[in-house]
């Protein structure tokens, strides 16, 4: 369970920094 839960902690920290990247390539390109 402990191993199931950290695992889907590190794909959630994967996901939010990927958009982050997205999301700050996007406010990057429109200034």
């Amino acid at each position: 369970m402990l191993r199931f839960l950290d695992y889907k902690a590190v794909k959630l920290t994967m996901l939010i920094s990927l958009i982050t990247i997205i999301v700050g390539d996007i406010i990057y390109r429109r200034t």
